[in-house]
């Protein structure tokens, strides 16, 4: 609407002389940070309008998306009753962007590069033991592959700390490496506020890997046509290195009841006072894995003239997606936890009329977005944890779950043809199929980012000069 915002000192809650912060109150990497979103380019009188008060900035976005497709193969016939094929295949996407896929934030910051291959080997054989016999076995193994590292002429510096001459610390630096900026949000001033954020893969080093063997052996005895098969299916899969938070979060959104409030996000930063902190123990791989085979008979019998009768069984026997023997994991068992040893956790009160949590015990007061908390140094926050060490022990199933059971799944169908003319069919059946490759996310996604391994702390009414003197609290 035109007003000026009035910048109130936190420390006496007056209006700072002339609307500006004195130098001696500015907080240098408060000021850093600032200092990585570029100043408003939506100037003019007319641009302003057509923006409605809804922003301030405008940009075109490039996306450059280069893919290369490449297939080799060969046919080899040594003799009549034999035919092997080998296939290799290559495909690369490298998508480069200042936003969209594992980008950084949505203004031109970096020029993001995510680069995607995939390779592919095939070997098939076929064998014609028989006129009536033929057996064909595959072989497949596949691997792909996710890079959005800093290489070439992408360095990605901008998203680095040491780019702006930020000195500021974290409780656990060993989680980024990189030195990437830490995340940041500033809710309770203008319209759409600018964002830093990153993927917690970022910069993303991920990998997946398949093998495949199939063999499937066809025979046909008179008015039976039978199938008989194998399949086996083995699966490795990451997502990279990551963690929420790895390289921090620092709110600095207006919040009456943070003390070092100034009346808006972007002088908060100035001074460096947040509203909360959050910051990962650390970052985890949780390489995954699967392991399936399946069996199968199937016969396509022509009992008549006029029916002909299709049936067959497929067998499965999966495990669960689950942790590799050599990863670090966790998982919540019900029956091993034990309330006794829960730590205690903060609970609402109000002091002097303002709301604050409170340790129980010692009534000792924290701020009210602490509520819920852990209190320090109490009970077990693993209570009831099995580890993926507990797993590979025997001590627990593999996935944290039982194994499943032998999949059972048959099949049946009919094509009758009533008159015996060839024209007319009616054909009938039902079959079970069962969806044996659950989902990775709760292996890969979940188990590798469980207390006691990775553990968010987050701190509140908090000042940047001070960020490195609390561990901060941590919530169930």
């Amino acid at each position: 609407n035109g007003r000026l915002i009035t910048i109130r000192d936190p420390a006496t809650g007056l209006p700072y002389p002339g609307n500006r912060i004195p130098a001696q109150q500015i907080n240098a990497n408060g000021q850093r940070l600032l200092s990585v979103f570029p100043l408003p380019n939506v100037t003019t009188p007319a641009g302003i309008a057509q923006a409605a008060g809804l922003y301030n900035y405008q940009f075109k976005n490039i996306q450059d998306v280069p893919k290369q497709s490449h297939t080799l193969k060969f046919d080899i016939v040594p003799n009549q009753k034999d035919n092997i094929s080998i296939r290799l295949k290559k495909w690369v996407s490298d998508s480069k962007s200042y936003t969209g896929i594992f980008s950084y934030t949505n203004f031109p910051l970096t020029f993001y590069d995510y680069y995607f291959t995939h390779d592919d080997l095939l070997v098939n054989w076929t064998r014609v033991i028989s006129p009536s016999i033929v057996n064909e076995f595959t072989i497949t193994a596949m691997g792909s592959k996710e890079n959005g590292e800093p290489r070439g002429d992408r360095t990605q510096k901008e998203v680095f700390r040491s780019t702006y001459g930020i000195t500021l610390g974290q409780l656990n630096p060993e989680a980024n490496p990189w030195g990437i900026l830490p995340q940041m949000s500033f809710a309770g001033g203008p319209v759409n506020p600018v964002l830093f954020t990153q993927d917690r893969r970022a910069p993303i080093n991920a990998s997946e890997a398949f093998g495949e063997i199939m063999d499937n052996l066809s025979v046909n005895r008179g008015s039976h046509a039978m199938k008989f098969g194998m399949y086996m299916h083995k699966i490795w899969t990451n997502e990279g290195v990551r963690a929420n938070n790895f390289a921090g979060n620092i709110s600095f959104n207006r919040d009456a009841n943070n003390p070092g409030d100034t009346n808006h996000p972007y002088a908060n930063a100035m001074v460096g006072s947040f509203q909360s902190y959050q910051e990962a123990s650390r970052r985890n791989l949780a390489n995954a894995t699967l392991f399936i085979q399946e069996y199968y008979a199937q016969d396509q019998w022509k009992a008549s003239k006029k029916l002909t009768l299709t049936y067959g069984v497929r067998l499965s026997y999966p495990t669960w997606y689950h942790l590799q023997s050599d990863q670090v994991g966790s998982a919540l068992s019900l029956n091993l936890y034990n309330p006794a040893n829960s730590p205690r956790q903060y609970v609402p009160t109000v002091v002097n009329g303002v709301r604050l949590g409170m340790d129980p015990v010692t009534r000792a007061t924290v701020p009210q977005q602490a509520i819920g908390a852990f209190v320090p140094g109490t009970g077990d926050p693993a209570n009831g944890v099995v580890t993926n060490a507990d797993v590979v022990a025997g001590k627990y199933p593999k996935g944290w779950a039982d194994h499943p059971s032998l999949q059972f799944a048959p099949r049946f169908g009919f094509a009758y043809d009533p008159f015996g003319t060839g024209k007319t069919a009616i054909r009938g059946g039902f079959g079970v199929g069962k969806h044996v490759i659950g989902a990775a996310g709760a292996a890969i996604e979940f188990q590798g980012f469980n207390q006691p391994y990775v553990v968010v702390s987050q701190q509140f009414n908090g000042n940047l000069n001070s960020l490195l003197s609390s561990r901060g609290f941590v919530f169930p």
